[in-house]
């Protein structure tokens, strides 16, 4: 879908409940999380490559979660003292605005197609068998150990990166 349709639409949805009257603004960015609402600059931001690859009606979903965003911002759990963006009342705006209360847009289920991700640049491998990714080594990945078998990782370079 083209960038400008999904912006004129998607203000189009921000009016409907209230958000451009409150000074709330969309912008695309070059990321792989569908959706973000940023409190601070009063922004929605939807990625640039999910919008590209999918029709208005998976683009709409996200854009629906990141209003309800709005409509109950996060809290903070009594009790664990962390802040919660998906709670009861979130839920309730979800369902008040016709969209599903689901944490994002999961790209198996919904269809939604996205650019692969580049291949891991650094392979740990384990006594265990387990490989683990990573695109970057860290300062101190002479001491990575195994989440299954706590044994020391060892480093071996990717061959899609071995020049």
């Amino acid at each position: 879908m083209d960038l400008e349709i999904a912006r004129i639409k998607s203000k189009m949805l921000m009016l409907e409940h209230g958000l451009i009257q409150q000074g709330w603004d969309i912008d695309f960015k070059n990321r792989r999380l569908p959706g973000n609402c940023i409190f601070r600059d009063k922004m929605l931001l939807l990625s640039r490559q999910m919008v590209e690859l999918n029709d208005w009606d998976k683009i709409k979903h996200t854009v629906l979660h990141e209003i309800c965003h709005v409509l109950a911002p996060p809290t903070r759990n009594a009790w664990s003292r962390r802040w919660s963006s998906h709670h009861r009342a979130f839920q309730l705006a979800c369902i008040r605005v016709g969209t599903s209360p689901d944490r994002c847009l999961d790209a198996k289920k919904e269809g939604v197609e996205l650019k692969p991700r580049r291949p891991a640049k650094y392979t740990f491998t384990c006594s265990c068998g387990i490989k683990h990714k990573a695109g970057r080594r860290g300062k101190h990945f002479n001491h990575y150990y195994c989440k299954r078998c706590k044994d020391k990782l060892i480093f071996t370079p990717s061959p899609s990166y071995i020049s």
